[in-house]
């Protein structure tokens, strides 16, 4: 008998120690951390400060080794303000060159500079989109 109440006593302390640790094992889960006024600030300002985020290109596959990894179209824009350029520098040195002639060139010029920027910040899109829809028809 005395060795039944042992068995008793040791099964009743087994019991409360595998019921102590399914206890354990059901912990509530753990409390988000809590922030600071200057952290929710210092967080905010950094997910509004706008990043550039564009990798730069890197050509892997140039096909026309003339044109060095760029397009016919980014040459021939090249060209034309290399023209407008010379152009503008003449009226400039020119004493006849009315002030209507250099504001034109110059307005000449600077629509150039907005094409070729245009033109580029378009070609960034899909140079470096491709493939990113790969992962959606996986």
């Amino acid at each position: 008998m005395a060795d039944e109440k042992e068995k008793t006593t040791t099964e009743e302390k087994n019991d409360t120690k595998s019921s102590d640790t399914a206890v354990e094992a059901k912990e509530e889960p753990p409390k988000p951390k809590e922030y600071t006024p200057e952290e929710i600030a210092e967080i905010a300002k950094k997910v509004e400060t706008p990043s550039d985020q564009i990798p730069p290109y890197k050509p892997e596959y140039i096909l026309s080794p003339e044109y060095g990894g760029t397009s016919n179209y980014e040459n021939g824009i090249k060209e034309i303000r290399e023209e407008a350029q010379r152009r503008l520098s003449a009226l400039k040195n020119n004493p006849d060159a009315t002030q209507q002639q250099i504001t034109k060139a110059e307005f000449d010029l600077k629509k150039l500079d907005h094409l070729y920027e245009n033109f580029h910040i378009g070609m960034n899109v899909f140079r470096t989109a491709k493939g990113g829809r790969d992962k959606l028809r996986e």
